[in-house]
């Protein structure tokens, strides 16, 4: 992740202090960046790195084998094929 990337999760994490966000789990992919934009949440709110719920690797066998083409365009039809 870049400089700008850490400085941008902890601005987050700041902005969630300042609104009493209290999260119950902080769930992230095992995807490096996406590691360790959670990692300063975790660590604030003394929860585990768990990612093993989510796999974006394998995201197609959840969606019914659509392609990434295909992907954007549930995302864009709020999940309706």
């Amino acid at each position: 992740m870049t400089e700008k990337g850490h400085i941008q999760a902890k601005d987050r994490l700041t902005h969630w202090q300042q609104l009493g966000i209290r999260p119950s789990h902080i769930y992230h992919s095992a995807m490096l960046r996406t590691q360790q934009t959670a990692l300063p949440f975790c660590r604030y709110y003394d929860m585990p790195q768990a990612h093993d719920l989510l796999d974006e690797l394998n995201h197609q066998r959840h969606l019914g084998g659509c392609t990434p083409s295909d992907e954007c365009q549930l995302v864009a039809n709020g999940g309706a094929r």
